[in-house]
This record gives structure tokens, C-alpha cells and sequence, in this order.
């Protein structure tokens, strides 16, 4: 099977649609350096949001195989891990995605 992997953004998304593909794989970057520098500020909450709405029109567009990528997500792990960068936080995002790449 081929895939095709775009961003997680609506135009990457209807970009990715006319490729005619049965997959697609989204990324985001999730750490809080990323948040705050690559996405402008972006929280946790607005991030969770924004991985299941791409989510949801991947399904909506019949991709049957769907993947989201969290970008990054080492550093929740690592010594250089920043304030929000917690255990719970990352769970929290694996959780909200988890459901709709298996759906």
C-alpha cells in the first residue's frame, strides 16, 4: 500500500487527497519548544484539537489507512524536556489521536 505524508493542516490534507492514495500520514511537532516556536504559541489543549479535526477529514476523504505522527515526542523522555513536556501530557495526546487512526 502507498501512503502519502503531509503536515497536519487542512490544505496539506486536500493537497494529499488528489494524490488518489488509500493512506495518509499527518505529523505535528508536540513538544512544548516546538508548540511555542514552529507553531506559534500553540497549547496542548489547541494541538489535541487540531490532530483529531485532521484526523477526522482523513476519514471523511476514505483514506483507509490513517497514521499520526507525534513529531518530537523523544524529548518527553529526555533530560531536556521542558515544563509541559510531562508524562501526562503526552498520554493525553496519544490517547485523543489513538481511537480515530484505529476507527
Amino acid at each position: 500500500m502507498l501512503i502519502v505524508q503531509c503536515r497536519a493542516y487542512k490544505d496539506d490534507i486536500e493537497l494529499a487527497r488528489m494524490c488518489d492514495m488509500e493512506g495518509c500520514a499527518i505529523y505535528l511537532a508536540v513538544t512544548q519548544e516546538h508548540r511555542e516556536d514552529k507553531l506559534h504559541g500553540l497549547g496542548i489543549n489547541q494541538l489535541i484539537e487540531k490532530f483529531v479535526s485532521c484526523l477526522d477529514l482523513l476519514k471523511s476523504y476514505g483514506f483507509k489507512y490513517r497514521r499520526a505522527v507525534l513529531e518530537d515526542s523523544q524529548r518527553f523522555f529526555s533530560a531536556h524536556s521542558l515544563k509541559e513536556d510531562t508524562f501526562d501530557n503526552f498520554k493525553r495526546i496519544v490517547e485523543s489521536v489513538d481511537m480515530l487512526v484505529q476507527q
